[in-house]
């Protein structure tokens, strides 16, 4: 939790904050910066020269919901734009049941599923499947006004300022300071520098294991029962 004298502290040191990557993982930390220093202006860079829809594929929110949803602007948009998620299968590629859980029924009978807000007031249990790009435009939708969001923006790199803070250098040669700056561009983005790896990191779970799974924007088939 963030007190106000940490805000106050926290506020006389950092004024600015310059964000790399407009993905969710860059808007949910903007919207934590203004609930948490209201008084700090905050700027997001993107790449990309749009937002554009239908780009990525779909996440599966459980605690995540349940963090954003102590926002009840955010808690009612992920509850239009989500699928709620009731049950989760999962089959061997011949048909062969490993897991068959009713996932609604074990989050509620949690205890501690209503203290931390996996489950609503009414019952409800906030665990959802959304489209990437539909997270996004309620992350978007959810900005406040000292927030600006910058498009068509690529960085290079992030380099150390004179006098203190951070610089971001765009592909352009151009450099923008701020106070602090936070890298959201995933793990090959320009902000890890020489630490980025060749290529994306593959987890090898054994020969003749292949896991496939994917979140549709609507509803397509029933399971095989």
């Amino acid at each position: 939790a963030t007190t106000r004298a940490t805000r106050t502290r926290a506020a006389a040191v950092v004024n600015s904050i310059g964000i790399v990557g407009s993905g969710p993982a860059g808007l949910s930390l903007a919207i934590a910066i203004e609930r948490a220093l209201p008084d700090v202006d905050v700027t997001i860079f993107d790449r990309s020269d749009a937002c554009r829809p239908a780009l990525g594929g779909g996440v599966q929110l459980n605690s995540g919901a349940a963090v954003l949803s102590r926002d009840p602007k955010l808690a009612a948009a992920l509850a239009a734009r989500g699928q709620p998620v009731r049950r989760v299968l999962s089959r061997t590629t011949d048909g062969a049941a490993l897991l068959d859980l009713a996932l609604a029924d074990a989050i509620r009978g949690d205890a501690r599923a209503r203290k931390t807000g996996l489950v609503d007031d009414a019952g409800g249990v906030r665990a959802y499947t959304i489209m990437r790009d539909a997270l996004q435009a309620v992350l978007r939708e959810a900005l406040g006004p000292r927030t600006a969001l910058e498009l068509d923006a690529p960085v290079s790199t992030v380099r150390a300022a004179n006098g203190g803070g951070a610089e971001i250098v765009f592909a352009d040669g151009t450099a923008r300071r701020f106070d602090l700056v936070a890298g959201c561009d995933g793990v090959r983005g320009a902000t890890r520098g020489s630490a980025r790896p060749p290529a994306e990191p593959l987890a090898v779970l054994g020969k003749r294991i292949r896991i496939r799974w994917g979140v549709a924007a609507t509803a397509s088939r029933r399971p095989r029962d």
